[in-house]
């Protein structure tokens, strides 16, 4: 198998949707933060969510372009959600996510690393 299908289309699906949602959470606390009194988590959303975006659109593009760097990104990409999914459990002390973000991001790592797909697809 070569090319952007099968398993492969649900974290390039998954990319766009996280981008759209980011833009739009990114433009809500910023709003939030210019009429109301946001507080540090506010402002600490805010700055993840602008780091995160050019990140995944650099992901998405290293897609596209079949570059071999890619499940590298995506796998780092995968333990960052992990580590950010903890920081953001702080705030409100629910750490129930975390566990299936965890293994949401194992499951993906193993697939980057074993998928014939992902290994005949980014060669560039």
């Amino acid at each position: 198998p070569k090319g952007i299908g099968g398993w492969l289309l649900l974290p390039t699906v998954g990319f766009f949707v996280a981008f759209v949602l980011c833009l739009l959470f990114a433009v809500a606390m910023t709003f939030s933060l210019i009429f109301e009194e946001g507080g540090f988590w506010e402002g600490f959303y805010l700055i993840i969510v602008i780091v995160y975006l050019p990140i995944i659109a650099f992901t998405l593009y290293l897609e596209f372009k079949k570059k071999k760097e890619f499940p590298k990104w995506v796998i780092t990409l995968s333990c960052v959600g992990v580590f950010v999914s903890f920081l953001f459990s702080i705030e409100d002390g629910d750490y129930s996510g975390v566990p299936k973000d965890f293994l949401t991001s194992l499951l993906w790592i193993v697939y980057f690393h074993q998928s014939k797909r992902v290994k005949n697809t980014f060669v560039k």
